[in-house]
């Protein structure tokens, strides 16, 4: 990956910048985020964060030595016994929300969305292009719902248009706004009317005195950003809070990219014996559990916990590649990305380009062609 120059600024010079003007307009008023970060800064938060993280490093320490200890066990015996840890436990969740509920997003919600521009008098082809993000590539409808939404949340010229008081437009954002989605509304813009979320990936980045807000380039890296997590973690139920309950790296990434369109900037199959241990943490197990209850209460849907009797119907293996965005560069104008590449390794990545799901499969797909 080619990096990029590192261009320091001053601190005056920030002051005295457009950037920062931009970047103070959207802090005018008391939002969801200062809220977080008032409580986040108590003593009796702090303490209990830290105590919290102290006792999750010493366990998943405790995991990653077991875990290795087993395998090198296993390698040398030729064994080929399947056990179901964190990672694999995680997916036979993931892979269900994303067979499930675009599904519920086209039927359910996508007609919701229509309504919104129709009893506003916008018509789709006024609508501006988004780079399609996450999973709605996968068919017309997902990628009409996903343009629609994102011109709600994002496009100006049409902000003023939405009539916000239908009942079409409380339904779609009683359903968009969510900690299910993120733990706190984004302050992006004050200003938006169907606003995103910021998860505990996007506040660990988002973090001031964690990163570098004076630089070109924030000292993003993917260390930092995961070390950083055990700082935000709340217990709510959603994807990245349970990827970052597992200790593996790839549910992270997973995670932030099936929430792509709410959240601020291949599957195998086959006969396996039961598995001879069952390793999932119960803190894992727990939270897993919650978040599919609040999937199936919310919509209807009829996603199943794994357990150590049903994992053989549930895919364990991810879909891949995979790409999240996890932040922009103000000054440079970079985003900065994290990919799960067809191997499960994650990297990232500084670009100017947008980069998603969709180009990254179109990459690969145009390279195997040449």
């Amino acid at each position: 990956m080619k990096q990029i120059t590192r261009l320091e600024t001053k601190e005056e010079d920030w002051n005295n910048s457009e950037a920062k003007k931009r970047y103070d307009a959207v802090l005018k008023s008391k939002t969801d985020y200062e809220i977080y970060r008032a409580k986040f800064d108590s003593p009796k938060e702090v303490a209990k964060r830290n105590a919290e993280a102290e006792k999750y490093e010493l366990r998943r320490e405790a995991s990653r030595k077991r875990n290795a200890m087993e395998d090198e066990i296993r390698k040398h015996n030729h064994e080929d016994n399947v056990i179901i840890r964190n990672k694999q436990y995680y997916f036979m969740i993931e892979n269900q929300i994303r067979k499930e509920f675009p599904i519920y997003e086209v039927r359910s919600i996508l007609p919701i969305a229509e309504e919104v521009l129709r009893t506003s008098g916008i018509s789709f082809d006024e609508l501006e292009d988004y780079p399609i993000e996450g999973y709605y590539y996968k068919s017309e409808k997902l990628k009409r719902y996903f343009k629609i939404v994102r011109n709600i949340q994002e496009n100006l010229n049409l902000r003023g248009r939405i009539k916000q008081e239908e009942g079409c437009f409380k339904i779609l954002k009683n359903i968009t706004d969510l900690e299910l989605f993120g733990k706190v509304r984004s302050d992006k813009d004050d200003g938006a009317i169907l606003p995103r979320r910021y998860d505990i990936l996007a506040l660990s980045a988002r973090d001031e005195r964690a990163f570098q807000i004076y630089s070109s380039n924030p000292g993003w890296t993917i260390p930092k950003l995961v070390d950083n997590l055990k700082n935000h973690f709340t217990n709510t139920p959603n994807l990245v809070e349970l990827a970052y309950l597992t200790g593996e790296l790839e549910p992270l990434v997973c995670g932030a990219e099936t929430n792509a369109l709410f959240r601020d900037l291949v599957r195998t199959k086959g006969m396996a014996p039961p598995p001879k241990k069952w390793e999932v943490d119960k803190d894992v197990e727990r939270l897993g559990g919650a978040m599919v209850d609040e999937y199936n209460k919310r919509f209807k849907l009829s996603i199943v916990k794994p357990t150590q009797e049903n994992y053989k119907t549930l895919s364990m293996g991810p879909e891949r590649p995979r790409v999240a965005i996890i932040g922009q560069i103000i000054q440079t104008g970079d985003n900065y990305f994290w990919r799960s590449d067809l191997k499960g390794s994650v990297t990232d990545i500084y670009t100017k380009d947008f980069i998603t799901t969709e180009t990254e499969k179109k990459r690969l797909k145009l390279n195997e062609n040449n």
